[in-house]
């Protein structure tokens, strides 16, 4: 005989647990994909958060190590990096403001002034100015003790001379104010005929075949100041001597200037006559290449007289011994020199005594 299948309450409850269980593991199954991307978005506005974090640098927050790694594996390329000013070790003259540089890289005008004196024609060069080193800058090379420390000068504009002044000119002013012979005007020596590329013939005054644009040489400091004196009274012009400042800055070429070891260049021969080239002869003005400013011949073929007094420093260097004398600065060394053919280097000048080596330009303060 058959027996009918009898259900207890336990067959029922059991069933019931398993329809519940099943329910809730088809509802987990649905739900699962809204689950995995709100996890994707939580992890990727935690990411979002922590670079936009990390980027702003004028917070400087900290991240924890485990967010760092993120950030580092998921940021962008544009998330910028802050670096460390370096310092540069030779304060001596990088740190130093120095606006001579500041045209280096662009193209600098060259400015020039006319002055008419009887038939001829003085050309003046405009020298912007500014803050520049002077001395025995890292350019320079064998320099003597006097050329140190290096120093922090500024200068204001003016005009130099484009050449130096030359035999055909100083004669024009020998003649016009009635020097002697001699060379002596007034009681006072101004000019070594004797020795210079000049001649006196009858009282009168000549250059030498040949010798017209050399510059003029065996002049006087005394002699030089009675020339600015009349050239000021014929052109209603203020001519003077530079200064050792101003003539180192104008020779370095002022705010056009590209830190050449000489005037124009790293090469000597190219800008200067001096005892490697010159045959132990002075030479025409501007035969050579200019500096970055248009100047000619700021060192070699005849040095400089300039309107400081030299130093007993620069005296003993330069003659041996002290003296009781009075010295002016000379610059540029000239044509059988070698060492002193620098922009750095200080040579001085008796001021009542005329050498071959010694020229002068001018400058005008317009």
């Amino acid at each position: 005989m058959n027996k009918k299948p009898v259900i207890t309450l336990a067959t029922i409850a059991s069933l019931i647990l398993i329809l519940f269980l099943l329910k809730k593991c088809n509802n987990d199954i649905e739900e699962l994909p809204n689950r995995v991307n709100l996890e994707k978005n939580i992890i990727t506005d935690t990411i979002n958060i922590a670079v936009e974090v990390k980027t702003d640098t004028t917070k400087e927050k900290l991240l924890p190590d485990t967010v760092s790694k993120i950030i580092e594996k998921e940021k962008p390329d544009t998330i910028p990096v802050k670096r460390n000013k370096i310092s540069s070790p030779n304060t001596n003259e990088q740190n130093i403001d120095n606006t001579a540089t500041k045209k280096s890289n662009e193209i600098c005008e060259i400015i020039e002034y006319s002055v008419k004196v009887f038939d001829k024609t003085i050309s003046l060069v405009f020298v912007e100015g500014g803050t520049y080193l002077m001395g025995c800058t890292s350019e320079q090379n064998d320099c003597y003790d006097n050329e140190y420390p290096v120093k922090q000068v500024t200068v204001s504009d003016f005009y130099i001379g484009k050449y130096h002044i030359t035999n055909a000119l100083f004669v024009l002013f020998l003649n016009d104010i009635g020097v002697e012979p001699s060379g002596n005007y007034k009681g006072v020596f101004l000019f070594n005929n004797k020795w210079s590329e000049t001649i006196n013939y009858r009282g009168v005054f000549y250059v030498e075949p040949g010798y017209s644009q050399h510059p003029v040489n065996f002049v006087t400091y005394n002699g030089v100041q009675e020339f600015c004196k009349w050239l000021s009274l014929k052109t209603n012009k203020k001519f003077r001597l530079p200064t050792e400042e101003e003539w180192e800055y104008a020779a370095r070429g002022g705010v056009c200037s590209k830190g050449y070891t000489y005037p124009g260049s790293n090469n000597r021969d190219e800008v200067a006559w001096y005892s490697g080239n010159s045959r132990d002869e002075i030479h025409a003005v501007g035969t050579k290449k200019p500096n970055e400013l248009g100047i000619y011949d700021m060192v070699g073929n005849v040095s400089d007289i300039c309107s400081n007094v030299a130093s007993e420093e620069v005296i003993i260097q330069h003659m041996g011994e002290p003296y009781d004398n009075l010295f002016y600065i000379s610059k540029g060394g000239c044509f059988y020199t070698d060492r002193y053919t620098r922009i750095s280097f200080k040579g001085c000048v008796e001021y009542d005594k005329a050498y071959r080596c010694h020229g002068f330009r001018l400058v005008c303060d317009l």
